[in-house]
């Protein structure tokens, strides 16, 4: 985290079943929570849709403004594959930005 930007990191909101830390930030005087996760491919869907809920359950009731970044390990591309990833987006109001591979396989 950047010096000049005012954080804290939210121990209270993280989630022990998923990869993650979160981060509490203010940026123009507006106060955001930045989740940044990573998702082993090895993890099961349903673990993950479950962790990821909670965790953007319970750091939701804190602060409306959040954004999640990091590696979730989901193919956007394929539809069959991001299903579960799209269906949290429209529970959380967050939108996918990734609009091309952002990993390619040799």
């Amino acid at each position: 985290m950047r010096a000049d930007i005012p954080a804290r990191r939210r121990l209270d909101i993280e989630c022990k079943t998923l990869e993650n830390i979160v981060y509490e930030i203010t940026l123009n005087k507006t106060n955001w929570l930045i989740y940044a996760i990573y998702r082993p491919p090895s993890m099961a869907n349903n673990m993950f849709y479950d962790s990821i809920n909670i965790l953007l359950d319970k750091g939701s009731k804190f602060i409306e403004n959040y954004m999640v970044i990091g590696d979730l390990n989901y193919d956007f591309m394929v539809k069959s594959k991001s299903q579960m990833l799209e269906d949290i987006c429209d529970i959380f109001d967050l939108s996918n930005i990734v609009k091309k591979p952002t990993c390619h396989h040799l």
